[in-house]
């Protein structure tokens, strides 16, 4: 009884502990995506964008302060964006969800490996994603740091012989079917970005992984591209000026990465989806 009361609380103070470490890194991950954009450096205080005060330790507490202060600067009152808790927050859940997904099935060290590169390159992703999300760009900078992170998981001990060739192919193929997707509509379908991006993303997950990764991409970005279309053409009824239609723009980059993100943790490919449906799907449908 008290050894599993001893595990329980270890697993439960692991946890807490991973997110509140992912939260103090998705703190610096904003500074470096708005500094970024301006060209600042990293060093330095942070300060309010609109009266310029610098920002004491207490304000700057991980989604706390956040909340305690309402969204607003305590100096000025102006609106704080919604960005900060958010990156935060989901690079708290990574890394969670990182510890739960390789300590619970891999020894320690290969888990700790493992959560090492996923989190980097995860940092890396939401660095992407967020920028996209904002500008409509992915900046050279940030796409190359993630395939050059990317392609270690080529290298043994991330990989073996056989999964490090059919992985820098599948990188290879992925970049060169994006890049035609760019090149035949003139960067009206695809982003050149996106293609590099891609390289990436099948160095990482390989052909099963990285296809499956771009399916939901591809999905979900679909189903949000039809639910801002219905929910523009509604608001449309009150604001005529906004209006978004089938030609308007959608960052795809966010879409890719939220495809990476779930089917690394998850470990869904479509090896395994196959081998469900075939081994375990015939089955169950013949029981019923």
């Amino acid at each position: 009884m008290v050894c599993f009361w001893y595990n329980q609380n270890m697993e439960s103070f692991i946890l807490i502990a991973a997110f509140m470490f992912g939260t103090i890194i998705g703190s610096f991950l904003n500074v470096v995506i708005l500094r970024f954009r301006t060209k600042e450096t990293l060093g330095g205080r942070s300060r309010c964008f609109s009266c310029g005060k610098e920002l004491s330790w207490y304000e700057l507490v991980p989604i706390l302060s956040f909340l305690y202060q309402g969204g607003r600067c305590r100096t000025c009152g102006s609106h704080i964006s919604w960005q900060y808790p958010i990156v935060e927050a989901v690079t708290g859940f990574m890394a969670v969800g990182a510890v739960i997904a390789f300590y619970s099935r891999l020894p320690l060290y290969d888990a700790a490996l493992n959560f090492g590169f996923f989190f980097l390159l995860g940092c890396v992703g939401i660095i992407l994603a967020v920028y996209d999300f904002k500008h409509m760009i992915l900046p050279d900078e940030f796409v190359w740091l993630f395939n050059a992170v990317a392609v270690t998981s080529l290298v043994p001990p991330l990989a073996t012989r056989i999964t490090a060739d059919g992985s820098f192919v599948a990188g290879i193929a992925f970049f060169a079917f994006f890049a035609s997707l760019w090149f035949v509509s003139g960067g009206r379908w695809m982003g050149l970005g996106d293609a590099k991006l891609s390289l990436g993303i099948g160095w990482f997950l390989g052909w099963s992984g990285g296809g499956m990764a771009l399916l939901v991409a591809f999905s979900t970005g679909a189903m949000v591209g039809v639910l801002l279309i219905a929910a523009s053409k509604f608001r449309a009824l009150f604001l005529p000026e906004r209006y978004a239609t089938l030609k308007s723009e959608i960052p795809f980059g966010p879409f890719m990465l939220l495809g990476v993100f779930i089917i690394a943790l998850s470990g869904i490919d479509f090896m395994t989806l196959t081998s469900f449906f075939i081994v375990e799907g015939i089955p169950i449908l013949w029981k019923f």
